[in-house]
């Protein structure tokens, strides 16, 4: 099991704090490959060599979004006021 550490960053959607851990994928952070050319960027982290994400929301600070569909809605839905949930709720139901 892979340990995360909180960061000293807020969450920019939430202002709670991020958590993070270091890119574990296989060859990641290498500068470069074995015929001497430069690696790719890695596709697990983006390049950055670390996760960083928020536990409260989802949000994915590596990436910018959301980790997955039910944390965007759930962050939609408590950032909505009054008006636009009864208009949401009309074209949902």
């Amino acid at each position: 099991m892979i340990d995360w550490e909180y960061t000293d960053d807020e969450c920019p959607k939430c202002g709670e704090q991020m958590a993070w851990r270091r890119c574990d994928a296989l060859g990641c952070g290498d500068d470069l490959e074995d015929d001497g050319f430069p690696a790719g960027i890695c596709d697990s982290c983006n390049g950055k060599g670390y996760h960083e994400w928020c536990r409260e929301c989802g949000w994915d600070n590596v990436f910018n979004h959301f980790l997955s569909p039910q944390y965007e809605r759930e962050w939609i839905e408590r950032t909505r006021t009054d008006g636009e949930k009864a208009v949401l709720e009309h074209f949902w139901n």
